[in-house]
């Protein structure tokens, strides 16, 4: 990088007026300054990622303006290579965080350095046997029950992968068979098969069981075997939000979906698109057409079953409003942006969404309805936005 380049980033870093989830500064001075730039970055690397500035005052904690904010690594040497030695500790290893890079500021004769953190996509990252994250200022130590939990949310723990106690009689269904035949998997015991595709595994005491994708993708019933809930429920409300006072505005009874999740994905389908086109009955006398894509219905249903979190003890709601459809995938802990969306996302159920593509039958293509209704409305995923129309 040539030398006004690097003045320009310099400029642009000055003129960041507050620490935010993704950014902080560090001026080398002071005590604990090397055990929280490495809880810093252990937090960001579990969160979003980001860049921790070295040699920096904060702007909001200092008086000072400009280039008198900086202080240089210089300033705490010591400091910059015990932060080097202590990012060695961190478990797993972070690879390319160290050595940061450098821009020189000849205006105060020192440098200062940018600790670039990627965002973690496999597992938390811990130091001192201690799980950091980010909040929107600041670091947060997690506790045991919030590793775990947190863990599920991001997709670094699949539960459809966990074991369950249940007979493997109990999976042997109709949609077991037509599983079987689209995989043309002919001939072998029903445990073997399962053995063989990964979804069954033996225990710690070699005992053959069947992983929760297995009963959630074949028994009659997974919501009965299972500690998990998995079942979709849908609601159809008068107006434009839920009305839980004296006069409850739910109309009729909520609708539960049960039985294996191909089967749930197609009657929520049917169920969702019957209402849609029915409409709804206006006080005015007038009924309310919706104008939404079947095909966004679909996958915005879709998305809920296979991206949610089965670790969490919650059915999918689908909810139907006068000027909209919402439906939630259970489990992710932030809202997602617009600017969140092109990023990606970490499947919470990979083992069942694998196995679900084999089935002919299962209505899922690459494509995806994040992109073509959230973006565009600014949403938080998965609301999805409609308009409707009166006669």
């Amino acid at each position: 990088m040539e030398l006004a380049e690097q003045q320009d980033v310099l400029k642009n870093i000055l003129d960041i007026p507050v620490e935010t989830q993704t950014i902080e500064f560090k001026r080398l001075s002071g005590d604990a300054v090397v055990s929280k730039t490495v809880e810093t970055v252990v937090a960001m690397t579990n969160t979003d990622g980001g860049v921790v500035i070295l040699g920096i005052d904060d702007p909001v904690t200092t008086r000072l303006k400009g280039v008198d904010r900086i202080f240089g690594i210089e300033e705490g040497i010591d400091m910059f290579d015990a932060i080097g030695r202590e990012i060695q500790r961190i478990v797993p290893p972070l690879v390319g965080v160290w050595p940061p890079a450098i821009l020189p500021v000849p205006q105060r004769d020192t440098r200062v350095g940018l600790v670039f953190v990627p965002k973690a996509v496999d597992n938390f990252h811990s130091v001192n046997n201690h799980v950091h994250v980010r909040a929107e200022r600041g670091n947060k130590q997690l506790t045991a029950h919030e590793v775990v939990k947190f863990a599920y949310a991001k997709g670094f723990e699949k539960a459809d992968t966990k074991l369950v106690a249940v007979e493997f009689s109990l999976l042997k269904t109709r949609c077991f068979d037509e599983w079987r035949e689209a995989r043309r998997l002919n001939g072998g015991a029903l445990d073997a098969v399962l053995e063989k595709t990964g979804l069954a595994r033996r225990d710690d005491h070699g005992m053959l069981q069947p992983t929760l994708a297995a009963v959630l993708l074949f028994a009659d019933s997974p919501n009965d075997l299972t500690e998990t809930k998995c079942t979709i429920r849908v609601f159809q409300y008068r107006g434009t939000i839920e009305n839980i006072g004296e006069t409850p505005n739910l109309i009729g009874l909520p609708r539960t979906i049960g039985g294996p999740l191909i089967q749930q994905i197609h009657e929520a389908h049917d169920y969702v698109l019957t209402l849609l086109r029915a409409g709804i009955k206006m006080s005015s006398g007038f009924r309310a057409l919706y104008q939404i894509p079947e095909r966004a219905v679909k996958e915005a249903i879709t998305n809920a079953v296979i991206h949610r979190d089965y670790h969490m003890k919650r059915d999918i709601e689908v909810k139907i409003y006068e000027d909209r459809v919402e439906s939630r995938a259970l489990g992710y802990s932030r809202p997602i942006s617009p600017a969140r969306i092109s990023v990606g996302c970490a499947p919470r159920a990979i083992a069942t969404i694998s196995w679900l593509n084999t089935c002919g039958s299962f209505p899922h293509r690459p494509t995806s309805i994040r992109t073509k209704v959230c973006a565009p409305c600014g949403m938080t995923w998965p609301t999805n936005i409609s308009t409707r129309r009166s006669f």
